[in-house]
């Protein structure tokens, strides 16, 4: 019964546009320097710049743009590493990246856990600086906290962990670094939805960007553990963040999950992902379709179309967006609007169907 519907749902398709810390830099002058990102009001008052920036040069893409926009804590992507200690590389042009904890030469059965009461100190002290400014505590959007493997690249480098998991006598090593990631990214995870009024199990998601240099049964060993472990703290409604291109042996492998919602990157094999992803409550899953910003710096309208086209013709029958995630500076305009263009065409298609 299933299978049928998803020949015959009605779908209507979200799109989402955003731009990379370039094109911010050169349009309006962002400072990503550790002065400007370290300041919980610096910080915020730049993003609510970069926001109206956006809204005004493109209201249509933003239609609830105008809203009222709420302060994240941490740093981005670096938040975590921060919290135990890498050294962090902070950069007028771009947000902050974190070096690798490890040395090369050190002994991966060596990390340990750090003292989270230290270690996140300026983040219980950004919502300080936060809540005396008038904000509510709920209104604080919390960090990006990535997942448990990306913090484990983050931690001993991507091409070491990459080589441990490769290599069949390292699996001790490879297991404690994810264990020690996992408790952390829960831990922390705990802490800031509790400082900051939400349930303490509620739906989350889990970045797994570095899930595709993985081989599906280097995935189901390592990462499904560790996803199932997050789940027993944090709840059960997960979502998966996959921005590489994920192939149906892949898909294989993740569907031992149960999501609740789904990111796949461009060249995904989408047809195998509506067909296999369907929760016995939720139904076919909403799936998050990612058009690569560089093909849209580079291909021309027409290919832009083709790449909508070739998303729309293998995911229908279940709720959708198509999303492009950090154009650089220079993107043309007419390829956001090709993007843009082509997905409402499809819409107002789908609606006159579905009046007939």
């Amino acid at each position: 019964m299933c299978m049928s519907l998803l020949n015959f749902m009605p779908l209507y398709i979200r799109c989402g546009i955003s731009f990379a810390s370039d094109f911010y830099v050169n349009h309006i002058g962002s400072d990503y320097s550790e002065e400007v990102f370290s300041d919980p009001i610096k910080r915020y008052k730049q993003e609510k710049k970069e926001q109206d920036f956006k809204v005004e040069k493109y209201p249509d893409f933003y239609p609830d743009g105008k809203k009222k926009t709420h302060p994240r804590l941490g740093i981005g992507v670096a938040t975590i590493p921060k919290c135990w200690g890498c050294e962090i590389k902070f950069q007028e042009t771009m947000t902050p990246t974190a070096r690798p904890l490890l040395d090369q030469g050190a002994d991966p059965l060596s990390l340990k856990e750090p003292n989270l009461e230290d270690s996140m100190q300026w983040l219980f002290e950004e919502i300080d600086v936060l809540l005396e400014q008038g904000w509510k505590k709920e209104h604080l959007n919390l960090p990006d906290l990535q997942g448990p493997l990306n913090l484990s690249m983050k931690l001993a480098g991507d091409n070491r962990m990459l080589s441990l998991i490769a290599r069949k006598n390292k699996d001790k090593e490879v297991k404690h670094i994810l264990e020690k990631s996992s408790n952390v990214y829960i831990d922390i995870t705990k802490k800031l939805r509790k400082e900051t009024g939400r349930s303490i199990k509620t739906n989350w998601s889990v970045s797994g960007c570095t899930y595709y240099y993985l081989r599906p049964p280097q995935w189901e060993k390592y990462i499904i553990p560790v996803i199932e472990k997050c789940r027993e703290e944090l709840g059960n409604g997960v979502r998966l963040h996959h921005c590489g291109k994920a192939d149906a042996n892949m898909m294989d492998s993740y569907k031992k999950i149960q999501w609740n919602s789904l990111e796949f990157g461009f060249g995904s094999d989408l047809t195998y992902a509506r067909q296999n992803f369907i929760n016995p409550k939720l139904g076919p899953l909403d799936i998050s379709c990612r058009i690569s910003p560089y093909r849209m710096l580079n291909q021309t309208t027409d290919q832009i179309r083709r790449d909508v086209e070739s998303i729309t013709s293998q995911i229908k029958g279940g709720p959708v967006s198509i999303n492009v995630v950090g154009c650089p500076n220079n993107t043309p305009d007419e390829n956001l609007w090709a993007l843009w263009n082509a997905v409402q065409a499809y819409n107002k298609k789908k609606e006159e169907e579905e009046m007939q």
